[in-house]
């Protein structure tokens, strides 16, 4: 990411914000597995991270996109946060590809609305 946002201000693009999207969790096949950066992306997390974009690249405000309820196929059951929040998940089952008869099922786990955990 830094060698991304290098390239704008080594030009003098004027940056003054960018924004984290989806990618920068720790993630199993498209499940969220925990509410903290990926450690082997993110080893120091985001707050060094932040230090850096807004120090040595002057920008003014760093955004991050969450997934709160899980990620694109949930949240991991298996994981730590799945463990943690396994009361507060519902879960439901679909074919991968609804366009496909022979598609294999899957189940997908995501927190409850009406959860407290959000």
């Amino acid at each position: 990411m830094l060698e991304s946002i290098d390239t704008f201000t080594r030009d003098k693009f004027p940056l003054g914000w960018v924004l984290l999207d989806d990618g920068w969790f720790d993630q199993t096949d498209h499940m969220l597995n925990q509410w903290i950066p990926h450690p082997e992306k993110f080893p120091q997390g985001f707050k060094a991270m932040i230090q850096k974009l807004k120090n040595d690249h002057h920008l003014q405000e760093v955004g991050v996109w969450h997934a709160f309820d899980g990620l694109w196929n949930g949240i991991n059951p298996d994981s730590p946060l799945g463990k943690n929040l396994a009361n507060e998940l519902f879960s439901w089952w679909c074919k991968t590809r609804p366009d496909l008869a022979d598609a294999p099922s899957s189940t997908y786990h995501f927190v409850k609305p009406e959860s407290d955990s959000l």
